[in-house]
């Protein structure tokens, strides 16, 4: 199976969503992937940063934004 990488609705040309479950940022020119942390409820979860506002977002809720359309 073949890794393929969309964009992060809301955060797009900024961050995408691998269907592996990478995310990776786009920023300085540099594509970069994230490191994942588990929250307190088990999920893996990442950091997003926009407009100096930090979010954080679980793995599979951002799955399903950018691949399935599902809104939050």
């Amino acid at each position: 199976m073949k890794e393929i990488f969309k964009d992060i609705p809301g955060y797009e040309g900024i961050y995408h969503v691998s269907n592996f479950g990478n995310v990776k940022s786009l920023k300085f020119e540099k594509e970069t992937i994230l490191k994942s942390y588990y929250n307190s409820g088990g999920y893996l979860q990442v950091s997003l940063w926009k407009n100096k506002n930090k979010n954080k977002f679980t793995i599979h809720i951002l799955l399903a934004l950018a691949f399935i359309n599902h809104i939050s």
